[in-house]
């Protein structure tokens, strides 16, 4: 078992570019997913004991890319291109969250990057039941499309095994245990290495004290099995 100590969620790029102008130096770089996911893991670790030890687990987006690398892919294909600016490829990479997180805190602990395939984050939970680091950070971003960049999202969870209120909700919230069973049959999902992790935190945030078991939506799965999210919330 574990406790949810702290969560965040980003959505709007200005907001971490004007709020957060240091941090920006370091992201403006790199593609929307990943802005917002690690500008939503920056906002937990505040809330962290010791973070270059936590273990950290990202979630690679389903809709990679960004505009400025598919422009440069269309010039290539067209034969117009003349040259490329180096860190459009960084967009490609699955697990660049991870490294830029992991760089910026010093961290030396476990970490596993999870890519690109609806309901990692689900994995990404029964991972962070199953780690004996006394905390672990899981975190990811997504955007409606790759090439037009619409939509974009970040979402970052602090887990630690020492009891405490949630940072924002001033209650202990526990993760029990996941359940998985075998669909019926396929379901339709929906891409997004973000959206399950938003939607399942809404409906935490206004559960009244006890045990809740979470049914993960068919469409924030992976489409194969029936999820189940055990919590006990104080």
């Amino acid at each position: 078992m574990t406790w949810l100590v702290a969560s965040a969620e980003r959505t709007e790029i200005g907001a971490v570019r004007d709020g957060a102008p240091a941090l920006w130096r370091e992201l403006r770089r790199y593609n929307a997913p990943v802005q917002l996911a690690v500008a939503a893991a920056h906002e937990v670790v505040a809330h962290a004991r010791l973070p270059a030890e936590a273990a950290l687990v990202s979630l690679a987006p389903c809709q990679a890319g960004s505009p400025d690398l598919h422009r440069w892919v269309r010039a290539v294909e067209e034969g117009s291109a003349q040259r490329m600016n180096p860190t459009h490829t960084l967009h490609s990479v699955d697990n660049l969250g991870l490294s830029v997180l992991a760089i910026a805190l010093g961290n030396h602990a476990w970490g596993l990057g999870l890519g690109g395939a609806p309901g990692m984050f689900w994995v990404a939970l029964e991972l962070t039941c199953e780690r004996s680091e006394p905390e672990v950070i899981v975190f990811g971003g997504d955007q409606g499309s790759g090439y037009d960049g619409t939509d974009p999202e970040g979402v970052a969870l602090l887990f630690s095994r020492e009891p405490a209120p949630h940072a924002s909700l001033g209650r202990t919230v526990k993760l029990v245990g996941i359940e998985r069973r075998r669909a019926t049959g396929p379901r339709a999902v929906i891409a997004n290495a973000a959206a399950g992790a938003r939607s399942m935190l809404a409906i935490l945030g206004d559960q009244p004290p006890g045990e809740l078991a979470y049914r993960v939506p068919a469409m924030h799965g992976d489409g194969i099995d029936d999820l189940v999210v055990t919590w006990e919330l104080g």
